[in-house]
């Protein structure tokens, strides 16, 4: 708990400093720097598991620096407070027998992001590509176990156990990122971004039977409030 505070608190301390940064003297006739803050969700899923399909819900929020480079192309370097995860769909949970895990990890990630415009008009575009990686630390893990009298799929044993293995989750993950930005406003965009896991975030011993490495991939759908 203490740790989540520490970092919610310089999260907020870097976003006012950002801001603090972005006011000069005067009204200058260009910027090279811009502060956004993202709000949006989530849809993740775990590759390595039973479990098809992006459908465990999170929070994405966080604040991004942005340098604005020649030619219209941007780097983004970001603080975000993201939650992901994995649960079964309906049909999946029925063919378990209503044996199934559900998991839920919390982190901080840092993406770095180099932003490309598309179809730029007078040296304007409302459409930005963007492409880059992000390292991420785990703030917090929550992995329940659901089970019935008949205890599911013999295939599934192995996997109901990572319950009890949460300590061998890893600290820190690596992601690659690829998405789009489309402006709305020149101070509001809506950004789609698909982040795959480069590293697992469990790796099971090479003597675990029936377990993978586990890796996350999910949809990032947010809005982006832009300080010009």
């Amino acid at each position: 708990q203490m740790l989540k505070k520490r970092i919610v608190s310089r999260l907020f301390v870097l976003g006012l400093a950002l801001a603090v940064c972005t006011l000069g003297e005067g009204q200058p006739t260009a910027r090279s720097f811009q502060i956004a803050f993202p709000l949006g969700t989530n849809l993740s899923q775990v590759q390595g598991d039973p479990y098809s399909g992006l459908r465990k819900w999170g929070l994405s929020t966080g604040v991004e620096g942005v340098a604005l480079l020649p030619k219209g192309k941007k780097l983004s370097l970001g603080m975000l407070f993201q939650q992901l995860g994995a649960a079964p769909g309906i049909t999946e949970r029925k063919q378990f027998e209503q044996n199934y895990i559900d998991m839920r990890l919390s982190y901080i990630e840092v993406p770095v992001m180099l932003l490309l415009p598309i179809n730029q008009q007078a040296g304007k575009s409302r459409v930005d590509m963007e492409m880059g990686f992000s390292f991420a630390r785990q703030l917090s893990s929550r992995v329940v176990r659901t089970t019935t009298v008949s205890g599911g799929s013999a295939d599934l044993i192995p996997y109901m156990d990572i319950v009890d293995r949460q300590t061998e989750f890893q600290s820190f993950v690596w992601n690659g990122i690829g998405g789009i930005n489309y402006y709305l406003h020149p101070q509001l965009a809506l950004r789609l971004r698909y982040h795959h896991g480069l590293s697992a975030f469990f790796k099971p011993a090479d003597t675990d039977e029936g377990l993978e490495n586990l890796r996350h991939q999910y949809l990032g759908i947010s809005l982006r409030y832009i300080i010009l």
